[in-house]
């Protein structure tokens, strides 16, 4: 008799709930090639550049801040009525943002978009992108300044006195 596959008997037999499998499959992270395969599929919404796909998707910390700030210059594009391209904001994050991080030298080792300052927010660079997009400024006006030009303070939140 083949042992293998009898079932052990001081083992309890381990039952997971459709829920706490779906939980599961919510609260983990998009793996770096599944994330690569998403951002270049050219019948997706990316269409990357395999080369740009593989910079933005192999750190989490960027491929989030580049889904943030696309997510950001589309909703501040659509009131202007403009596109804005995905593979812009992309290598704007990559390139720019990236070599900002370096040159102020607040880069995590691991995560290289960890720690920006508020006004770095993808929501910020996101409405920047939207205003290249709209011919409102251009790419190389918006890469030619440091980021300290266009977010020059950081958000200043509100105090509410007790009466």
């Amino acid at each position: 008799m083949d042992y293998r596959f009898t079932p052990e008997p001081d083992v309890p037999p381990i039952v997971l709930s459709d829920e706490y499998v779906a939980a599961i499959a919510r609260d983990t992270p998009e793996l770096p090639d599944v994330a690569i395969r998403r951002l270049a599929d050219v019948r997706g919404d990316h269409a990357l550049p395999l080369k740009l796909a593989t910079a933005v998707a192999t750190h989490a910390s960027t491929a989030r801040y580049y889904e943030a700030a696309l997510s950001a210059a589309k909703r501040s594009a659509a009131p202007r009525d403009v596109d804005v391209d995905a593979a812009a904001v992309a290598r704007f994050v990559v390139g720019e943002l990236t070599g900002e991080v370096k040159r102020a030298s607040v880069a995590g080792r691991v995560e290289p978009l960890l720690g920006l300052p508020a006004r770095l927010s993808p929501e910020r660079v996101g409405e920047l992108l939207a205003a290249v997009a709209a011919g409102e400024t251009t790419a190389r006006m918006a890469k030619a300044r440091p980021m300290s030009h266009w977010f020059p303070y950081e958000p200043v939140g509100v105090v509410h006195a007790d009466p």
